[in-house]
C-alpha cells in the first residue's frame, strides 16, 4: 500500500481576522490555517482507500528569521509534520511519497522500520564524495523510457503525456551543516532515481524529477515503478482541490471562530476523500 501525504493552507483573507494566526506567502501573509493530511491509495488500481491521518494548525503571527528556525528541535518545526505522517501510517510495510516540501533529511534518517519513502528532492544537497546531488545522474546510464501523464499546472491547462528517460543509482546525502543534529547520523545512503523529459511541446517547461527513495533500485523495471508509485503523489493534491476550489468550497465557509473553523475542516477533509471515492467508484 501507499500513502501520499502533503500540506495546504486554508486562506480567509479580507474575510476573518480574529483568532487565526498567519497562512500565505511571507510577503503576502493573511488569516488563515493549515492542513497535513494523509490518503492511503492502492499501488495497483491508483484508487484513493482512505484517510489515513490529518492535523490541522495556525502560525503564530510574525516571521522567525532562518537562522533563529535552524535552532529549533525538529518536533517544535512545522516539518515534523512529515515525520508525523510516516509514524501514523500503521505497524504494516507501507511506501510513504512526498514531493519537495518533504525533503527533510530528518525524515530519512528517522523513518520507522516498517515504512520506505519516496520523496522528490528539493535541495541540491550535497555529497559525502563533495559532489552534489543533482549532478549525480551526469555518470548514469540510461535505464528506460517511458511515458507519464503530467498534471495541469493552471487554469485551462489540461496537462499532457510526457516521454521521459530514466535514471538510478546510488547517492550517499552528507548531513546538513546547518541547525540542530539531534543525534542523526553523519550520511545516509539512499537511491535516486532521475526522470527527465525529452523533447517537450514549445514553450512547456520539461519535466525533472529526482526522486529519493529507500526502495531498492535494481534495473529498469524497478526504477519505472518508483516513477510510477511517485505519480500516485497527485490523488492528495486532488483530494485538497476536492475540499477547496473544486468541491466543498471550505474558504467560503461563514463559520468566523477558530475552533468551529478547525472542527469543519476535520470534517470536510474526510468527506473530501469519501467524494474521491465516489467519483472513482
Amino acid at each position: 500500500m501507499v500513502a501520499v501525504q502533503d500540506t495546504t493552507e486554508v486562506n480567509f483573507s479580507g474575510r476573518i481576522s480574529r483568532g487565526l494566526g498567519l497562512a500565505g506567502r511571507p510577503q503576502t501573509p493573511s488569516p488563515g490555517f493549515f492542513i497535513h493530511a494523509m490518503v492511503a491509495v492502492d499501488a495497483d488500481a491508483d484508487a484513493v482507500l482512505g484517510l489515513v491521518d490529518a492535523e490541522i494548525w495556525s502560525r503564530a503571527d510574525g516571521e522567525e528569521s532562518a537562522a533563529v528556525r535552524r535552532q529549533r528541535v525538529l518536533a517544535a518545526k512545522d516539518s515534523q509534520r512529515w515525520l508525523t505522517g510516516a509514524e501514523s501510517a500503521g505497524a504494516r510495510e507501507i511506501i510513504v511519497v512526498g514531493d519537495r516540501e518533504s525533503d527533510v533529511f530528518a525524515l530519512f534518517a528517522r523513518r520507522p522500520a516498517n515504512v520506505h519513502l519516496l520523496v522528490r528532492a528539493a535541495q541540491n544537497r550535497a555529497l559525502v564524495d563533495g559532489s552534489l546531488l543533482f549532478d549525480a545522474p551526469g555518470g548514469w546510464q540510461p535505464l528506460s523510457r517511458q511515458r507519464v501523464q503530467v498534471a495541469p499546472r493552471g487554469p485551462g491547462d489540461r496537462g499532457r503525456e510526457a516521454l521521459v528517460e530514466v535514471r538510478a543509482g546510488p547517492v550517499v546525502l552528507r548531513r546538513p551543516r546547518h541547525g540542530l543534529r539531534e543525534h542523526d547520523p553523519a550520511d545516509l545512503s539512499l537511491t535516486m532515481v532521475e526522470a527527465v523529459e525529452r523533447d517537450p511541446p514549445a514553450g512547456a517547461d520539461p519535466l525533472c524529477w529526482h526522486l529519493l527513495t529507500t526502495l531498492a533500485v535494481a534495473d529498469a523495471a524497478a526504477a519505472a515503478d518508483v516513477v510510477r508509485l511517485y505519480r500516485l503523489w497527485w490523488r492528495i493534491e486532488q483530494t485538497f482541490r476536492m475540499l477547496k476550489t473544486h468541491g466543498l468550497q471550505l474558504e467560503d465557509t461563514q463559520t468566523a471562530q477558530p475552533h468551529r473553523l478547525f472542527n469543519l475542516a476535520a470534517l470536510a477533509v474526510g468527506a473530501a476523500v469519501r467524494i474521491i471515492q465516489l467519483v472513482d467508484a
